[in-house]
């Protein structure tokens, strides 16, 4: 056994080192044995222990640097890497995980010129100069801190080990520069013109100053059939309206042509039937000898309708048709 070259004479090592171990220089100023799991027990100061009996923890003994140390133990492969691995051993297997750093190249057998590489390649864990804080949340999102690229930050937003994102109550996100926030059971949202994005409000329901215009548009759909006969006068049916909107118009047709007035009438819910008032005004869904036909310019109708209300359709007057289908457009509100 036997070494030569730079050596730090009178060193203290933290933990007992048996000959040819290697170690690095920790923070507490005492040489430890390398670890190859963490880059900072691997990528800076490293040495190896030249003396023959090993040094007992707290003990004192010198550091080989760079040079030449035997060890009749060792069957290295001539010209191949040397690298370090695991409690202070070397080995000439590359490492698969963890910090990956060539100690040196074998000159013979047993025989290894120690000259620790300045690459350090840390497929695991970087080489060791990003800092963080000193406690994360189990599997949050780490962040940048700064423009340095070396600084990160813990967050509140965390990854599941099977892929689902976790954002706590009352943080908002963005989505196309639209702002939402998270709350117990629903998110909430200004409506963004561009992209549509619409959210819940307090009762959990869509908020209808989120939905964009188009998606307002809806229709009350009665058909009214004489069952293969002239339609007679009188009432032809109801219906409860579950949501609020305005009137914006009417279709009606038929079946052929023919001539129809059909009156709309309405009353709230609790009112019904009691109540029932027309308000088609003076453009009541009609047919003069024709199929088809459309108003969707009313101006003497009641266009309101609340959640609740029920609408009846009542037949003025028919001649010829059979069956006919009247259309209210309604927009929500």
């Amino acid at each position: 056994m036997a070494y030569s070259g730079v050596k730090i004479p009178t060193q203290t090592y933290a933990e007992r080192v048996e000959y040819t171990e290697t170690v690095y220089m920790g923070t507490d100023g005492e040489w430890h044995l390398v670890a190859i799991d963490d880059p900072l027990k691997v990528a800076g100061m490293v040495g190896i222990c030249p003396e023959a009996s090993g040094v007992d923890a707290a003990g004192s003994g010198a550091v080989l640097t760079f040079g030449f140390v035997a060890n009749d133990d060792w069957e290295w492969a001539e010209n191949k890497p040397v690298y370090f691995t695991a409690a202070g051993l070397l080995t000439q297997t590359k490492p698969e995980s963890g910090t990956v750093r060539v100690a040196g190249y074998p000159i013979l057998p047993t025989v290894l010129f120690f000259n620790p590489s300045d690459h350090v390649d840390a497929p695991s864990g970087g080489t060791g100069d990003v800092t963080g804080p000193g406690s994360s949340t189990d599997n949050a999102i780490a962040r940048f801190h700064g423009d340095g690229g070396k600084t990160i930050q813990n967050s509140v937003v965390t990854v599941s080990d099977g892929g689902t994102i976790n954002i706590p109550i009352g943080q908002t996100y963005n989505m196309d520069g639209a702002p939402h926030t998270h709350s117990a059971y629903q998110i909430t949202a200004t409506k963004n013109a561009a992209n549509g994005y619409c959210g819940l409000d307090a009762s959990a329901d869509v908020a209808m100053a989120q939905i964009p215009e188009t998606m307002k548009d809806c229709a009350i759909v009665v058909t009214i059939d004489g069952g293969g006969a002239e339609i007679a006068d009188g009432v032809a049916g109801e219906v409860e309206i579950p949501f609020a909107g305005t009137v914006a118009g009417w279709t009606i047709v038929a079946d052929q042509e023919g001539s129809i007035v059909v009156d709309v009438n309405k009353t709230t819910y609790a009112g019904y039937p009691g109540s029932l008032a027309s308000i088609a005004g003076t453009e009541k869904p009609t047919l003069s000898s024709a199929q088809k036909n459309r108003d969707l310019t009313l101006s003497t109708w009641t266009t309101a309708i609340a959640k609740g209300d029920v609408l009846q359709f009542e037949v003025d007057s028919c001649t010829t048709c059979e069956r006919v289908e009247i259309t209210l457009r309604v927009t929500r509100t």
